[in-house]
């Protein structure tokens, strides 16, 4: 059987792809998604691929995390492609986000404890304080009626605002937004997402 090859690293946003062991001809459609998260092509994937190899005669070999192999699995299978069609298997299984965290965790706290001359903890921490001290922060759009609470004494920042308009000139890239939804604003959800929109181009 024909194999596809992708290798995705989301830490590193590396994705690399063969068909039939080749890389990928020139002006293939994969060349303008190689550079991108896979969540935001994934559902693209079992059309390029099958375009590519002629078909879904092939097996997909696959390397990435559990979670971005499960994902993958589930967009075939909801477009129709079964295991007979498109035989995929997760060869090199990265670690998952929970994971790395726990490993960075363990990493810094055993630099704490064994302090070196020739690397400046204290110093290092600082000049990334934003990385390891920060809050996770999110916002929820009409959200001042609701009780955050349990969020107090965590590392979830949580920013209440009455309406998306006040998101305007905000660096919205990297901060997810939750919209809390209720009979009062249901029909304002359009221009929500319109308005959203323009601020994430």
């Amino acid at each position: 059987m024909v194999k596809a090859e992708l290798e995705y690293n989301p830490y590193l946003l590396e994705t690399e792809i063969r068909f039939n062991g080749q890389k990928p001809r020139i002006n293939s459609l994969v060349e303008k998604y190689e550079c991108e998260a896979l969540r935001n092509w994934i559902d693209k994937i079992p059309g390029i691929f099958y375009d590519e190899m002629n078909g879904y005669d092939f097996e997909l070999e696959f390397s990435g995390t559990e979670r971005d192999y499960q994902e993958l699995k589930t967009i075939f299978e909801s477009k129709g492609i079964g295991d007979d069609q498109v035989h995929i298997f997760h060869k090199n299984i990265l670690d998952s986000r929970k994971e790395k965290n726990l490993k960075i965790e363990e990493l810094l706290n055993w630099l704490a404890n064994n302090r070196n001359s020739h690397f400046d903890f204290d110093q290092f921490k600082r000049d990334n304080d934003d990385l390891f001290e920060g809050l996770y922060p999110f916002i929820i759009i009409n959200g001042h009626r609701l009780n955050t609470s349990a969020f107090d004494n965590t590392e979830v920042s949580v920013e209440q605002i009455d309406t998306v308009k006040e998101l305007e000139h905000t660096a919205l890239e990297d901060t997810p937004i939750l919209i809390n939804v209720t009979s009062g604003n249901y029909d304002q959800l359009a221009s929500m997402v319109t308005t959203l929109k323009k601020e994430m181009m």
